[in-house]
């Protein structure tokens, strides 16, 4: 997953950003020269992806990546799902999994949606707990108000785990992206700010909704 550029700070940063923590992730094996040969000059997942979502003023973009987004996409791929409008009625919980991830980590199920949580917590959850789709009262509500023993009896979709694709690229500033010269271009357009996710991917996943 990977996001960069310059863009207005709207929300708060909910990425833990560490490089001694990401270092930890399991890392996908190098592939040969010749792996690279077959691979057709450009390719898009926006056809399997849910159209976007809100987070609102929270910082549970970690939670939105890897459950609304990612595992989404990947249980589109695995139906050969095309239709966005389904898929998008279809998705992953991205609270579920931000809550889930605080509770096996900070022994939290009540996290206020302003503390920050890293990526691998959240993969780590959605290993061991699993996903589960989002609930339609879970569009309307605001994340305080949505427990997470609104989701006892929902169907888990763990994934069988994850690697990271590249190594950290970012330095140690407060936990955030540090870009050098760009992070402090940015800093001083107004509030604009850059960072930059490193790639992480899904190894399986256990068991999709049909």
């Amino acid at each position: 997953m990977r996001a960069c550029g310059c863009f207005p700070r709207t929300t708060p940063r909910g990425a833990v950003l560490d490089g001694a923590l990401y270092e930890q992730v399991p890392k996908k094996a190098a592939l040969l020269t010749r792996s690279y040969t077959a691979l057709p000059g450009a390719a898009s997942l926006k056809a399997y992806a849910p159209y976007p979502g809100n987070q609102g003023r929270y910082g549970t973009c970690t939670g939105w990546s890897s459950a609304y987004a990612a595992r989404t996409i990947s249980e589109s791929v695995a139906l050969n799902r095309l239709d966005r409008f389904l898929t998008t009625s279809s998705v992953f919980s991205p609270v579920f999994m931000y809550k889930s991830a605080f509770l096996l980590f900070k022994n939290n199920g009540n996290p206020t949606g302003h503390e920050g949580a890293a990526i691998s917590w959240v993969l780590d959850a959605m290993k061991r707990e699993g996903a589960v789709k989002m609930q339609d009262f879970e569009r309307a509500a605001d994340f305080p108000r949505i427990a997470l023993a609104a989701f006892a009896g929902s169907p888990r979709f763990p994934i069988a785990g994850y690697v990271a694709l590249f190594p950290a690229r970012w330095g140690r500033t407060g936990g955030r992206a540090d870009r050098g010269g760009e992070e402090e271009h940015c800093r001083r357009e107004a509030g604009y700010y850059r960072h930059e996710l490193p790639g992480l991917v899904f190894q399986g996943a256990r068991g999709v909704a049909a």
